[in-house]
C-alpha cells in the first residue's frame, strides 16, 4: 500500500505480462528470502567500514543497536549494508547534516534490510546487487533514496549547495529492490526507489511526501521535494520493471 498525498511514478517502460520479467522479480525476492539464515548475524549492524567524506561517528557498545551520528556536513560511509532481524540502527544528524549514505562494499551480495532504522534525515542506501527490505523490516526516515545506481561522494556532500538535486548514473547495470516491509518518510520527504526492476509488495507512507519508483539510464531527482521538478529519467531502459503491489 502507497499511502501519500503526492505520489509520482516514473516508468521508462514497464512490462507488465511478460512472464521472463515476473520470474526475474520473483527470483529476487526468492534469493534475498534464502540468503538470509546463511549469513553470520554481526552483533551490530550498519557498523561501517570506512567513512569516504564527511564527520561521521559511531555507538556499538550496545549488541544489536547502532547509534550513527552526522555532524555539521552530510556523511558518506561504505560497508556492509544489511540489517539483521531484530537489530536496531539509530542516525541522527545534528548542526545542519542532512543526508546519510550508506553503500554496501561486497560483491554479488544484495543487500538485505530485516531490521529497523531510524534517522531525523534523509538516508540513501546504495548496493549495486540490489536491496531488500523484508517483511520485518521497519523503516523510518526523514527521506529515503534506495538505488542499485552509481551515486558519487562528491553529490552526496554537495546536496545542499546543488539544491537538492541528485544525478544516478548506470541505473541499466544494477540489481533489483524488493519492497515487502514497513517503510514511513515524514512530513514533505521523498521516498525514491531507482533501479531496473522495483517491487513493492509492503507499505510506504509518506505524508505530505512523494514516492518515486524509477528507471532510467540516468535518473535525476530533487531530493529536498521543494521544487516543481522531483523526478527526471534520460534513457530508456527496455527491460525495465516496476510493480507496485502494496
Amino acid at each position: 500500500m502507497c499511502n501519500t498525498t503526492r505520489s509520482t511514478t516514473a516508468v521508462s517502460k514497464a512490462v507488465n505480462t511478460k512472464s521472463k520479467k515476473l520470474l526475474l522479480s520473483t527470483t529476487a525476492i526468492l534469493a534475498g528470502a534464502l540468503i538470509m539464515p546463511g549469513q553470520a548475524v554481526a552483533d551490530n549492524s550498519w557498523d561501517y567500514d570506512t567513512v569516504l567524506d564527511g564527520n561521521v561517528s559511531k555507538d556499538v557498545s550496545v549488541d544489536t543497536i547502532t547509534d550513527i551520528t552526522v555532524d555539521g556536513t552530510n556523511g558518506f560511509v561504505e560497508g556492509n549494508a544489511d540489517i539483521a532481524q531484530t537489530h536496531t540502527v539509530n542516525v541522527t544528524g545534528i548542526n545542519g547534516a542532512k543526508t546519510f549514505a550508506y553503500r554496501d562494499n561486497r560483491d554479488n551480495i544484495e543487500s538485505t534490510l530485516a531490521g529497523d532504522l531510524n534517522s531525523n534525515i534523509q538516508i540513501v542506501i546504495i548496493d549495486k546487487d540490489g536491496v531488500f527490505f523484508t517483511d520485518t523490516s521497519n523503516i523510518d526516515v526523514q527521506g529515503l533514496v534506495t538505488t542499485s545506481a552509481d551515486v558519487a561522494v562528491d553529490d552526496i556532500m554537495n546536496l545542499q549547495a546543488n539544491g537538492g538535486t541528485l544525478v544516478l548514473n548506470n541505473v541499466g547495470d544494477g540489481g533489483a529492490i524488493t519492497i515487502d516491509g514497513n517503510i514511513t518518510v515524514r512530513d514533505a520527504g521523498l521516498a525514491a526507489f531507482v533501479s531496473p526492476f522495483v517491487t513493492n509488495n509492503g507499505t510506504i507512507k509518506a505524508k505530505l511526501g512523494n514516492v518515486v519508483m524509477a528507471a532510467g539510464e540516468t535518473v535525476t531527482l530533487d531530493t529536498y521535494g521543494d521544487g516543481l521538478l522531483e523526478v527526471a529519467v534520460d534513457g530508456e531502459l527496455a527491460d525495465a520493471l516496476l510493480e507496485n503491489h502494496g
